[in-house]
């Protein structure tokens, strides 16, 4: 399935089209502990947020517990729980600093999800994705996200308790757990994107005068000490913006595609034409790491000839099959389009390869809930469940971590 044209994967869908068109296939794979955890930890902050100050560790430990085995991280729940004690009080310095005047007054969006159509500028409220697969259930033509946290601040409109007479600013930020530069928010598309929703959010509120809008990250680095960065947006780099969103999602389908530094970071990039103009070099290299490598097991199998140890041995083993599998998946598609232009690659025993057709029918969940919508499509879920032909199974993945 390809990649859903997300708030969070705004800056790969301006660099290139590709991965969000049809016909684009990747695996997703397991989602990883790493972003179990952020997920978790979002899910708490989003209930601690609302009572103004860190609760007390009577208050959210069984929330933090419940939420970890939620996201299928039991065993991380103690870290969690240490991990949002030590964040939060920052979090909540920064929200409770936020100025007003007197006749002025707040309201806090958490978590909230909006679907922004970067052509129109129109902007609706949606359901928040689904905790499995986080997936969204916006229309065509539109991109969605979610505002992990927006403060507007402003004077409410009195024959309208939910509307706004006036709105002086709006501060918003995104929720990071994970590592990366986030020191510039108002250079992060993803920011720029959420800064839209939140605008467009407001305006079909009947807040006609555009407010100052005050772009933030909270980095809670699970390895390191949080921070909070913020930038004003400028408005011009915000209408920039949708420019260059309305103008890639027209690309999405034509065939179009950019390199570029996300590539490398692309869930898509197996397969892709754009990099795979050196495969049979690559192939080649390849080859050649494997027989190194091969080689060093080899002498190091019965002998002390080189200093290679048994676990250097299996990580190289590891290395040689990873990079075999992704080049494996780009190189059957590389053939697949020579032999559409007439080749016929031929085996070492004498045989020709040939294309075939066959059909092949899946059960997809994101196509249940387009289909049948998200509150019958659950209820579909949920008897399968009790049936037993819908289950969750364990599975022993490998993943490299810093030793």
């Amino acid at each position: 399935m390809p990649l859903t044209p997300s708030a969070s994967m705004s800056a790969t869908l301006i660099q290139c089209s590709r991965p969000f068109g049809p016909g684009i296939l990747f695996d997703k794979g397991p989602g990883s502990e790493a972003a179990k955890f952020g997920l978790s930890w979002h899910a708490c902050a989003a209930w601690a947020i609302p009572r103004g100050k860190l609760p007390t560790m009577k208050q959210f430990s069984p929330v933090v517990i419940k939420t970890a085995r939620e996201y299928e991280v039991p065993h991380l729940a103690l870290e969690l729980e240490a991990h949002l004690f030590a964040s939060l009080p920052k979090l909540f310095v920064w929200l409770n600093a936020i100025p007003r005047k007197p006749q002025e007054t707040i309201e806090l969006l958490i978590e909230k999800s909006f679907a922004l159509n970067p052509v129109t500028g129109q902007v609706r409220e949606i359901d928040n994705p689904t905790v499995e697969d986080h997936h969204y259930t916006n229309n065509e033509g539109e991109i969605p996200g979610t505002l992990d946290l927006a403060v507007i601040v402003g004077v409410r409109n009195p024959r309208q308790p939910l509307g706004w007479k006036s709105v002086s600013a709006v501060y918003m930020t995104d929720h990071k757990t994970g590592q990366g530069d986030f020191s510039r928010p108002d250079k992060l598309p993803q920011i720029l994107t959420l800064a839209l929703m939140l605008l467009g959010h407001l305006r079909a509120q009947g807040v006609r005068k555009t407010p100052r809008v005050i772009g933030g990250v909270f980095h809670a680095f699970r390895r390191g000490i949080a921070k909070m960065y913020e930038d004003d947006i400028d408005p011009e780099a915000l209408r920039t913006h949708q420019s260059d969103l309305a103008k890639a999602f027209t690309r999405i389908g034509d065939g179009t595609m950019r390199n570029g530094p996300l590539c490398k970071l692309c869930p898509a990039r197996t397969g892709c034409p754009a990099g795979d103009s050196d495969l049979l070099l690559k192939a080649e290299a390849l080859i050649k790491r494997v027989n190194v490598a091969g080689s060093q097991m080899l002498l190091t199998a019965n002998s002390n000839a080189t200093k290679m140890t048994a676990n250097q041995k299996l990580g190289a083993l590891y290395e040689v099959i990873k990079n075999g599998e992704d080049l494996a998946a780009r190189a059957r598609e590389e053939i697949k389009r020579e032999m559409n232009e007439g080749a016929l690659p031929q085996l070492s025993n004498g045989k020709i390869l040939i294309l075939d057709e066959r059909l092949v029918e899946r059960l997809s969940k994101k196509e249940f809930l387009k289909a049948y919508g998200k509150m019958a499509a659950e209820r579909m879920f949920e008897k399968w469940r009790k049936d037993g032909a819908l289950m969750k199974k364990g599975e022993t993945f490998m993943r490299p971590v810093d030793d």
